[in-house]
């Protein structure tokens, strides 16, 4: 029998992960400045900084995932509704350098453009993003267990990067999801 749990940071975390990944290069509206064929199979980085980035891209990390306090459930047996939190940082990359025309002068239009896109993805479902059973399911997971909601999306002010030529736009959002909790 494989592993399972009813949410787990594993859970969590792919299915935002994928729900981000598939509205992002889904090919609906992506800039004409964006090679969609890369984009679509590379844009989206989730090991930054392990994996080099190639730009323009978004990168994905989860902060953390957060207890809040408990909730009566209706007196089920000393059951409650655990809220947690899921924080994720979505990164949004692009660079002045390219290889086809030597400078891209329109660097900041790419980076903003970028930010707009991954804001609009996220509130686009603002109540409702699947959480998926992937410990037993692998990464065809079909089976909802519950849904995250968009409490909060904010872009944090980064200092410039090493490199002049790089552009970043950090966005940190904040989800809540509840699951029944039961005393062992």
């Amino acid at each position: 029998m494989a592993f399972t749990a009813q949410y787990g940071a594993f859970n969590v975390e792919a299915s935002f992960n994928d729900f981000f990944r598939k509205n992002i290069t889904g090919g609906q509206g992506l800039p004409t400045w964006i090679n969609t064929a890369y984009f679509s199979a590379s844009g989206v980085n989730f090991n930054y900084p392990e994996k080099q980035l190639t730009y323009p891209c978004y990168s994905i990390t989860p902060l953390s995932l957060l207890d809040a306090p408990f909730s009566p459930a209706g007196g089920r047996g000393g059951s409650a509704l655990r809220v947690k939190y899921l924080m994720v940082d979505v990164s949004c990359w692009a660079s002045r350098r390219t290889t086809a025309v030597g400078l891209n002068a329109s660097v900041r239009r790419d980076v903003l453009q970028l930010r707009d896109m991954a804001v609009s993805i996220m509130e686009s479902a603002k109540n409702y993003i699947p959480i998926l059973d992937y410990y037993s399911e692998g990464l065809t997971a079909t089976t909802v267990l519950g849904s995250l909601r968009l409490n909060r999306v904010e872009e944090v002010n980064m200092p410039p990067d090493v490199d002049p030529a790089v552009r970043r736009r950090r966005l940190v959002a904040t989800y809540n999801f509840a699951e029944l909790w039961s005393p062992n």
